[in-house]
């Protein structure tokens, strides 16, 4: 089963990025005598798709992945920090374009989570999804991210610095605690594209059986198994909800032939103060 599921993620991944090529979005790819060269789009940029966790997947998505769109060179961010002059106005005409270009393909998308700029990104990523509904005015909420800073790291905040605290490890001192035979929870970075509506921090808590309880070699699962796994996850939900944190899961229900079950664990009011960002470039 878990074959399965890694086997339909790379399907999902590889029929979005047939798209965007389709779609003259992406890089063209050919060998020439073993050695493999890349062609990319003249002055569009390029778009390439990677697996975004079910958790983080808009409401009645069957299919979602990250599109991340990178600018042309000519109207990238330089080494020493210097902003090409059209670099903000091509960031914006052609994020436009490809949103345009995914919409006729059947495809909707949103540049979720906290904002990216040509200044501080080298990089906008999309969340890029299919919908039993279609269109849905409801999803993403109006203003849901607004007022938050740029989304971290980047290249004026490539780290937190105290009295700052980094979203994985104060989620993994929450979980930290948890008692023995009960699974293992780890947290892992989580790009911002995925953060649930109104979160203004927020990371990924994988929470893995104990050995015992864990697929068997044939497939099977042992005696106890769903059991193991419900309790598991009812302490993580706990655990993090003791700490102060909203918990958003996938739809699918707990199955476990999977080696592991995802949570985003974030925190944020529905309420915040706009603020404005800013555009760097070169004098």
């Amino acid at each position: 089963m878990a074959e399965t599921q890694r086997a339909q993620r790379h399907a999902m991944v590889a029929a979005v990025n047939a798209d965007l090529a389709k779609l003259g979005l992406a890089a063209e790819e050919t060998e020439r005598r073993g050695v493999l060269h890349r062609t990319l789009p003249p002055d569009a940029g390029w778009c390439q798709a990677t697996y975004a966790p079910e958790e983080g997947w808009p409401p009645d998505a069957y299919l979602c992945v990250v599109v991340t769109w990178y600018p042309a060179p000519r109207f990238r961010r330089s080494a020493s920090g210097c902003l090409p002059e059209r670099a903000p106005e091509h960031w914006r005409r052609r994020v436009h374009a490809v949103r345009e270009a995914l919409a006729k393909a059947g495809y909707l998308s949103w540049a979720a989570g906290p904002p990216r700029s040509p200044a501080l990104h080298s990089s906008e990523q999309l969340l890029v999804w299919r919908s039993l509904r279609g269109i849905d005015d409801a999803w993403p909420p109006l203003f849901a991210w607004d007022g938050l800073g740029p989304a971290r790291p980047n290249f004026g905040q490539p780290t937190w610095v105290f009295p700052e605290r980094n979203p994985l490890q104060a989620v993994e001192a929450a979980v930290r605690g948890m008692e023995r035979g009960l699974g293992r929870a780890r947290v892992v970075q989580v790009m911002p594209v995925i953060w649930p509506p109104y979160a203004e921090m927020c990371a990924r808590v994988l929470w893995e059986p104990d050995a015992r309880y864990a697929r068997l070699p044939d497939g099977s699962m042992p005696l106890g198994a769903l059991e193991h796994w419900t309790a598991g996850l009812d302490r993580v939900r706990s655990v993090l909800a003791d700490a102060g944190y909203r918990v958003q899961e996938p739809r699918h229900d707990i199955d476990p032939s999977r080696d592991d079950y995802g949570l985003l664990a974030w925190r944020g009011p529905a309420g915040r103060a706009r603020t404005d960002s800013v555009e760097g470039r070169c004098s």
